[in-house]
């Protein structure tokens, strides 16, 4: 007699098989869509599992994290097919002003977004501008060893340092196109300014460097970040700030001389 295999995997699609079944009554299936409660999730260990209910292809859908506030925590992809369809949620965030696409391929080398911080939120859908609205709690990672407010400044310390790494690449990006920009201009009297705009282009690079690699230290840490550690991340984003100065001040020598 041969042994039957145990797949966990099997089994938790066995058990989402018979809870859908459960959710998916008549009623349920008369409206055009429908929002399933959302069990809670614990960072660092999974994702948060959503689930609703179309009746066909909508033609507008949004679905959203809220925080207790109403402020929005982030965007998710939603499926549009007819049925019950499953979102998942891995409790990261994108840092505000970050594209997300560039963010996912910074993931790939490393560097994953920030978990969102513990507490309670909402999973709210919009179907053709009807909306509906499910809480979510989310656990913390029960290896961080914080409390709330070291946890916060963990996830602080990370959101800025990511701020900073992204916008100097794309200052330098900016300066490279401006030193092109300048170099086709008329005239001799920016020479200078050309100069300038290539002697940015090492400090920008070395600040998303440093802020790079003192934020792959971060993600992995379980304990407190350190004072130094915070220090170093608010130096990088003021080192930042000091050559975005400078790229204004030398993008204003590109502009012509007003007539007189």
């Amino acid at each position: 007699m041969s042994e039957l295999s145990f797949s966990p995997y099997g089994a938790c699609l066995a058990l989402w098989l018979a809870q859908a079944s459960q959710q998916l009554t008549p009623a349920v299936m008369a409206k055009p869509a429908q929002l399933f409660p959302v069990a809670a999730a614990t960072a660092g260990t999974g994702p948060a599992v959503i689930e609703y209910w179309l009746d066909g292809p909508a033609h507008r859908i949004q679905l959203t994290i809220v925080s207790a506030t109403g402020a929005r925590v982030t965007t998710l992809v939603p499926a549009r097919r007819r049925g019950v369809n499953a979102v998942h949620w891995d409790l990261r965030i994108v840092p505000p002003g970050i594209d997300a696409k560039e963010v996912r391929k910074e993931a790939k080398k490393g560097l994953p977004m920030p978990l969102t911080l513990p507490g309670d939120y909402n999973v709210r859908l919009i179907v053709d501008g009807v909306e509906q609205r499910r809480p979510l709690r989310v656990n913390d990672d029960p290896r961080l060893k914080m409390t709330p407010a070291e946890r916060r400044a963990w996830t602080d310390t990370q959101i800025r340092l990511w701020q900073t790494a992204f916008a100097a690449g794309r200052q330098r990006e900016t300066v490279i196109a401006l030193g092109e920009q300048a170099h086709l201009q008329p005239g001799t009297r920016l020479k200078g300014t050309i100069a300038g705009f290539k002697k940015l282009e090492g400090p920008l690079q070395e600040i998303a460097e440093r802020s790079e690699e003192l934020l792959k230290k971060i993600v992995a840490m379980t304990r407190p970040v350190g004072a130094g550690e915070i220090a170093k991340s608010h130096e990088y984003a003021a080192a930042l700030e000091k050559r975005r100065l400078e790229v204004r001040a030398l993008r204003d020598t590109m502009r012509p001389a007003a007539p007189r």
